[in-house]
């Protein structure tokens, strides 16, 4: 899976899952600009890439899906605002069994809380499907803002890919900094 200097970047998905629960009102239009800016850096790389951004409170809703990078256009924090709970088991399980299988896949989960409000997976649930994936070759990154994302992320199989973050605009910024590596990496084969 590695590019070699001679080859086409392999194409690949990315998959955001973003907490807009009602505690991340403080902070959830610098998580935007964030996000928004990562995607303006992805779409200078060379090689391409599909897009699926999700956001999650107690509803999941997929505000683009596997749209090609390169026609994403900037999103709107307005039409989502912070609201409800935290189902964060839903909304991960539901951007795995949602992609396609056959691609080189990164999802990149952010939160500021511990899942209140899932129905459809638990924990268990979350940390075979990951292990699953990570199998076969998928990466993940898990962000906690101003939460311990070491052990809420070991509580799925990610505590060696969390990253904690203060729950400020400061960390939001470090919030796209660190999505922005990460992807950069992976699209590269590192």
């Amino acid at each position: 899976n590695k590019v070699t200097d001679n080859a086409t970047p392999e194409k690949v998905e990315i998959i955001c899952i973003l907490d807009r629960s009602g505690s991340m009102a403080s902070v959830l239009n610098e998580a935007y600009a964030a996000l928004n800016a990562f995607i303006v850096e992805q779409q200078g790389l060379p090689g391409k890439a599909k897009l699926t951004f999700m956001v999650f409170d107690n509803h999941i809703d997929t505000v683009i899906y596997r749209q090609k990078l390169q026609d994403v256009q900037p999103i709107d924090p307005k039409l989502h605002p912070a609201r409800g709970m935290t189902a964060l088991y839903d909304a991960i399980g539901q951007g795995i069994t949602a992609a396609k299988k056959d691609r080189k896949t990164i999802m990149l989960i952010q939160t500021d809380g511990l899942n209140n409000s899932s129905k459809e997976y638990n924990a268990g649930d979350i940390k075979r499907l990951i292990g699953e994936k990570e199998a076969e070759g998928w990466d993940f990154m898990f962000i906690g803002a101003g939460v311990d994302a070491i052990t809420m992320g070991g509580s799925i199989g990610l505590s060696h890919k969390a990253v904690n973050l203060p729950k400020n605009a400061r960390g939001m910024a470090d919030y796209g900094a660190q999505i922005g590596a990460k992807t950069t990496l992976f699209r590269a084969g590192m």
